[in-house]
């Protein structure tokens, strides 16, 4: 009986331990106290396809001080209840408050080319979309 109790405790842990395996569903951007443990390049998500790529790597240098944490009242990395308001209002919008910059509610809003003057316009719309294909619901 005891071989039985014990086989049936290592089997119920084991079948616990393997069911936080594998979720690999999109994860909330991370809280500002810990976003230095997501601010290296490798710890953000790649995409399929050469815009995405390139999107990533400009996100990387010249998106994710704002965006990774929701520095002043951006809408972070990742949050489809932030994104999904502008997505809807479409892509050429996002692109264009992006290159020309927003004045939104918050005190900071989004400056043109994220602060980057040196950014063409297709980087921007790179980088845009690879924080869409991140943000969607």
């Amino acid at each position: 009986m005891k071989r039985r109790m014990g086989f049936a405790v290592i089997l119920s842990a084991g079948v616990l331990l393997l069911a936080g395996c594998g979720d690999h569903s999109p994860q909330p951007a991370p809280d500002p106290e810990v976003a230095v443990v997501r601010s290296e390049p490798d710890d953000w998500p790649h995409a399929p396809g050469e815009d995405l790529v390139a999107g990533r790597e400009i996100w990387i240098e010249n998106c994710r001080n704002c965006h990774g944490i929701g520095k002043a009242g951006s809408p972070r990395f990742g949050d489809p209840s932030a994104w999904g308001p502008r997505i809807g209002k479409g892509i050429d919008v996002l692109v264009a408050s992006a290159l020309n910059g927003f004045e939104g509610k918050t005190e900071a809003g989004m400056p043109a080319r994220g602060g980057n003057k040196d950014l063409t316009d297709e980087q921007v719309r790179r980088a845009v979309l690879y924080m869409i294909h991140f943000s969607r619901r």
